[in-house]
């Protein structure tokens, strides 16, 4: 997984599908639009769903559920 080309995941074996990722920190303070350039899977990830939730320092969070068609 990169985050402005900054690789924050990489795992050689995968994950079981339902896991949780603990991404590496990735700092978000400037106040700009950032860009997930890659999100990478081992098998098809055609017509499933993936959850994301960002966990600030501040103990607030943000989350968003998105579909894959492709």
């Amino acid at each position: 997984m990169q985050i402005d080309n900054v690789v924050v995941y990489n795992s050689v074996t995968g994950i079981p599908a339902g896991s949780v990722i603990d991404v590496s920190d990735y700092s978000l303070g400037d106040g700009n639009t950032h860009t997930m350039n890659l999100i990478r899977a081992n098998s098809s990830m055609k017509n499933k769903q993936v959850s994301m939730t960002a966990y600030l320092t501040d103990t607030s969070y943000k989350g968003t559920t998105f579909s894959i068609n492709h």
